[in-house]
């Protein structure tokens, strides 16, 4: 009787683990958050061991957003000469949060990436830090 409940609690975790979406980029996993279509408000660059952008684009709704990319030169996308993206101009990006998920008591206000430190804005709505695979620094990846 143990091995049943047993197992049907393994089963259990397992069909839970599954309904989660989660993406990996750069070996961390963060949280998908659907595809929005953006304006870029404005771009900021940050050099350390790699370019390091930090990028503000807002939606339909003024929702801002603030998105981290990083500059791989290594990588076939950035090879492969693709157009950069500009302010003022319009894209389409699947999100992924920073954040969400991450539960270590009080809540994050910082990430950083090669010692880049990013901070949420909350005094402009901007309570999470986003990346998305459809940017290599401001590379557009299809």
């Amino acid at each position: 009787m143990k091995k049943i409940i047993l197992i049907v609690l393994i089963l259990g975790l397992i069909s839970c683990y599954s309904k989660v979406k989660v993406s990996k980029t750069n070996n961390l996993a963060y949280f998908n958050q659907n595809k929005e279509v953006l304006t870029i408000k404005s771009i900021d660059s940050f050099t350390s061991s790699k370019v390091v952008y930090v990028i503000k684009a807002f939606d339909n709704k003024n929702k801002l957003f603030k998105i981290v990319s990083i500059k791989n030169e290594d990588s076939i996308e950035f090879k492969d000469n693709h157009k950069e993206i500009e302010v003022g101009k319009t894209y389409s990006f699947e999100l992924y949060s920073v954040f969400s998920g991450i539960s270590l008591g009080s809540p994050l206000k910082t990430y950083t990436v090669y010692n880049v430190n990013i901070s949420i804005e909350p005094e402009k709505s901007i309570d999470d830090l986003y990346n998305t695979p459809n940017l290599n620094g401001l590379n557009l990846i299809p």
